[in-house]
């Protein structure tokens, strides 16, 4: 039986150009999955957040910005191999329930968001 290799972890460089895109330059912001945990780009505490996939690793998504979502460490290794939509809906009771629900920001940008995540779904699945 092969032993699995561990795969290498997201360049330091992608990983701070995933947060400069979404977050810009502010030092915290919510975990773009579960809209509950804080966030902080650089703080004393390792590893406060991590670049979680869109189309997860296993199913054939790529270490790149446009993949790649600030979230935080608890919800990237609840997500494990799922695709990011999929782990969505399956806690969309949960997240739905949560007071962020009623922010009015996020309203605005959730449909086009799982729009953009269909699209470029398919687009990966057309290389």
């Amino acid at each position: 039986m092969e032993k699995k290799q561990k795969r290498k972890n997201i360049n330091g460089t992608v990983k701070r150009d995933v947060w400069f895109k979404y977050v810009g330059n502010k030092a915290k912001a919510k975990c773009f999955c579960c809209r509950k945990n804080e966030i902080f780009f650089c703080s004393g505490v390792h590893n406060t957040w991590q670049a979680g996939h869109i189309i997860s690793h296993n199913n054939g998504g790529l270490a790149e910005i446009n993949n790649l979502h600030p979230i935080c460490k608890q919800c990237n290794n609840d997500m494990n191999d799922e695709n990011w939509d999929d782990y969505i809906s399956r806690h969309r009771n949960l997240y739905h329930s949560l007071p962020f629900s009623n922010d009015n920001y996020y309203k605005k940008y959730e449909k086009g968001i799982i729009w953009w995540q269909s699209l470029y779904r398919m687009h990966l699945s057309r290389i």
